[in-house]
């Protein structure tokens, strides 16, 4: 069984590694119409272990609104940008007291040309001096500071976007339920 997990983690990483080859070749990603829900429940099954390790209860989106939600995207890239995403998240919660933390994952579908898909944190959030997508620019102790800046190429590479839509700071204003909001906006065609 363990070899048989290490062989599956090779599969995984040979089959990211191919298309940023390709993508740093031809400087676009190949974008094949994909279910929504099996990207988003395949990169919650790869953090599962860190989420249960850190105490931090998962909300992911509803299934039946994902259910026959397909867009035109290359599945590594976008389970790369929300891994980083949801592992910034978890890495959040290092400096968190003992308070309830959570994580969620919605997608909104209500706009006709993109699809949005939110990751929040109940975490401490991101302070107003942190440029969180310039290249190099980290909090964390061993963070290289790329990933959020590659995240955003990427979603960019879509014809979409990466904001950072809240920064969170529960308690600056009084507001015990603040979330830090990270949304991912993809095409839908």
């Amino acid at each position: 069984q363990m070899l048989e997990r290490a062989d599956a983690e090779i599969s995984r990483a040979v089959a990211i590694i191919h298309p940023l080859r390709d993508f740093a070749r031809q400087g676009r990603p190949t974008r094949v119409y994909q279910a929504l829900g099996p990207i988003i429940d395949d990169v919650h099954r790869i953090l599962d272990p860190a989420l249960r390790a850190n105490d931090i209860r998962y909300d992911g989106p509803c299934p039946a609104a994902l259910e026959d939600l397909e867009l035109p995207v290359d599945a590594v890239f976008i389970q790369q940008i929300l891994r980083n995403l949801v592992a910034n998240s978890i890495d959040a919660f290092e400096q968190q007291g003992e308070l309830t933390k959570c994580v969620a994952v919605n997608v909104n579908d209500d706009d006709g040309d993109y699809i949005d898909i939110e990751i929040s944190d109940n975490g401490p959030g991101v302070e107003d001096s942190v440029e969180v997508f310039e290249p190099f620019a980290t909090t964390k102790a061993e963070g290289v500071g790329l990933g959020l800046a590659v995240s955003r190429t990427l979603a960019r590479s879509h014809g979409g976007d990466l904001v950072l839509a809240s920064r969170g700071r529960a308690g600056v204003n009084g507001d015990a339920d603040a979330r830090t909001v990270f949304k991912l906006r993809l095409p839908r065609h």
